[in-house]
Order: C-alpha cells, then structure tokens, then sequence
C-alpha cells in the first residue's frame, strides 16, 4: 500500500527539519518529503492520512530490550515484545542475549533472527554476549557475521580485568561495540567470593545491601576502552561519579557512549517504599542528588540515549525479597520522557527524539533513526496533547512490573509505521 502522510509537524533531528511536511511512502521507502504533496499527484492509487495534529518523527529505536526469548515465555516473546514495542511508538529495538539459554554463539545467533523474522511486527537486532559462561570471550567475527548488533553480558558484569581486555581488543579487531553492564550482580558477588578474589578493590565492594559499585566497572572499562581502541558504551547509568568519568573520558577521546533509563531519570530511592518489588532494578534507584546530576548529563549531551531497559517479570518472581530486577518500559518511555522531561523544559523535543533516533541508530551502526528519501518507512506519529493514565492491564508486553501504574502523563504515539 502507497500512502501520503499529510500536513504533520516532521521533526528529523539529523535534518534539523521542524516544519510542516507531507511524506510519500511507496513500496515501504519515503519517496518524497516535502509540502502539499497531494496537490502534485495525479491518477496515484494511495491511501491519504490526515496527521497535521501530530508531529512525525523517524521511528523510536529502544536499545535495551529484554525478550525473555527463548526461555521465559510467560514473562515476554519475541512477539509480545514486538506488540508492546510498537504500542510505544517504538519501530526498532535491540534485544538482550540474556536469555535461556544465551545467546552466546553465531547459531544462536542465527536461531534468534531467524524467530525475529517469523514472530516481530518491528526491526529487532539481537545483541550477543561477551562471554561464554564468564569464562571467555565469544568468537566475536563469527557472532558479527551472525549478525550480532553488540556484545553485552547484561544483567552480569565482567568480573576479570583481563575478560574484558581481550573482549574490548577483539571488539575493536571486528569493529563492533561493547555494551557493559556496570554493577554487581548476585551472579557476581558469588564469583567473587568463589574466585577468591582479596584485593582491596574486591573486599571493598563485598557484600552490600544496595549496590553502589556502577563507578568502580565504569572507570575500569573506560580505562580498558582507551587502552585498547575499542567503542564502549555504557547501559543504564545512574550514578554522579559515573557521570563526571564518562564525562572524562569523552573530553579526552575515549570512544565511549551512554543511555540512561526513564526510572532512574524520574524515580530515587524513596520509591521503593511507594512502589515495592515493581521498584526493585539493577542498577538501583539512587538518590536525588544523583537523579539531579542524570538529568543535567541528559541535557548538556553526556547522556546519549534515552532507553526503557524494557526488563520483564512473571507476579511470581517479584514476589518478597528475593524479587527478580527489573521494570517494563516499552509502553511508558515516550509518554514519561514527555511529559516528565520535555513538557518541564528539562530536555527540548528534538533533544528528545534525538536521543531515541538518530543517536542510537549511529552509536549502534543501525539503518534507521531518520527520514530520508529511499530509506525503510519507519515512522513514529505522536500526540502531543493526548492524554492518558499508564494502566499495566491493558498493556500488549505479557508483564505488569512497572512503578508506573496510574500515572497521569501527556503525549503518546497513535501511530507506528514499520
């Protein structure tokens, strides 16, 4: 079907466009940008769609999504996730390889897209892990040709210096990026404990309640990424030490890169009391202070992506104290980073959409994030002004695990184009 978006407010962050525009979009590429459109076409077949109340954007991109697939089908599949994806206004995500079991080789990397492609109605690329088993590094050239985005090991850090040295050295060899996971772990703790593991930087860290030790794996991959060449990027920053290294380091050239999640930007460490084990994510809610510093890295550019860490949980495993980590996102990010970021001037709007568009798509080397002429239609069409309460039971993800419940906010995507 050949379709004519008319009269919207087209915002492309790479183009510096904000005008009202028309898009053509025959045979599923943009053919044309430009206005009244309609007016110059003449005995064309198309389907006309008046969006001149919405802004259009290029597709969202989410580059941090857990599936649970293979494995966990009652929390979330390929396909839930891909619906509740799209409810958010999301055409492209990057799923996680912390799956049962892992996707730690190129055949599971193979399996993986070969399911995206029966099951998704949106792009997914799979990321691939670091290692196998903690134990070493994958064949990261045969994962790439796979068709691995990135390699993470989400959910664990790298406990061994020299891991994540060769990992970053062959990252860098086959020109692909490194997503790490800069906090403690239970799997971690354990391995410390096991691999006996006494110097003072480990007997510091062992144990404590809440995990406060994102900094401690941030300056050392930092240090590992400038040693070695290698792109980093860090996931789900919350802290303000991290914050001042990744500032660091970008200033002296170190490729490194970072996201930051919708919870850790609006929610601190009181919420756990308000909200429970919904609450309960790793890295864990901070305090205000750093919540504070969050939003002034988002702002000045030290932040580079806006993503939901979409992690979901069956109400049995997140039950007492034992409750699994993680909060849902994919049907929230968009409405909350609206209402709750740019509606107070916190970031603008193109700033915004930048960050779930253009800069991911470049960091991660996608081919989406912008409207251009013969690219995939991949188009997000927002609300401004609609609003509307976050209600988990109606959500398309399978899982319910969100402190957002009942939350008022304001904007949302009516429309998702893949």
């Amino acid at each position: 079907m050949n379709l004519l978006l008319k009269g919207g407010m087209v915002i492309d962050p790479i183009t510096n466009r904000d005008e009202k525009l028309d898009i053509l979009i025959e045979n599923s590429l943009i053919k044309k940008i430009a206005p009244n459109i309609a007016k110059t076409l003449q005995n064309v077949s198309l389907k006309i769609i008046d969006v001149s109340r919405y802004i259009v954007v290029p597709g969202l991109i989410d580059v941090h999504t857990h599936l649970r697939d293979p494995g966990e089908p009652e929390k979330e599949t390929i396909f839930s996730g891909s619906e509740a994806a799209a409810e958010g206004g999301f055409t492209t995500i990057v799923c996680q390889p912390n799956t049962i079991p892992k996707i730690d080789t190129p055949q599971k990397v193979k399996e993986i897209i070969k399911h995206i492609k029966k099951y998704s109605s949106i792009n997914i690329y799979p990321s691939a892990c670091i290692t196998k088993n903690h134990c070493d590094v994958v064949d990261v050239k045969a994962i790439k040709t796979a068709g691995a985005i990135s390699l993470t090991d989400d959910g664990d850090p790298i406990i061994r210096d020299d891991l994540m040295e060769e990992a970053l050295r062959q990252a860098k060899k086959y020109d692909i990026l490194v997503s790490s996971h800069s906090e403690l772990s239970p799997w971690s703790v354990e391995a410390i404990r096991k691999l006996s593991l006494h110097s003072t930087d480990w007997k510091n860290m062992l144990p404590t309640k809440d995990y406060n030790q994102e900094v401690f794996f941030v300056r050392r991959d930092i240090k590992l990424a400038k040693k070695t060449g290698a792109r980093i990027h860090i996931s789900h920053i919350s802290m303000e030490e991290s914050i001042i290294e990744v500032a660091r380091a970008k200033r002296e050239g170190v490729q490194v890169t970072c996201e930051a999640t919708p919870h850790h930007l609006l929610l601190d460490s009181t919420a756990r009391e308000l909200y429970g084990t919904n609450a309960k994510v790793n890295p864990p809610l901070r305090n205000p202070y750093d919540v504070s510093a969050l939003k002034d890295a988002l702002r000045d550019g030290t932040v580079d992506i806006i993503a939901s860490d979409h992690a979901p949980h069956s109400p049995k495993s997140k039950q007492w104290d034992k409750a699994s980590f993680g909060i849902i996102g994919l049907e929230t990010t968009l409405g909350l980073i609206l209402t709750h970021l740019v509606t107070p001037g916190i970031i603008t709007l193109q700033d915004a959409i930048a960050k779930m568009t253009i800069n991911p798509s470049r960091i991660f080397n996608l081919k989406a994030g912008k409207l251009s002429i013969g690219m995939p239609a991949n188009i997000t069409i927002i609300d401004l002004e609609k609003e509307w309460q976050v209600d988990v039971n109606k959500f398309k993800s399978k899982s319910r695990n969100s402190p957002f419940h009942n939350w008022k906010l304001r904007g949302k995507a009516v429309a998702t184009i893949v």
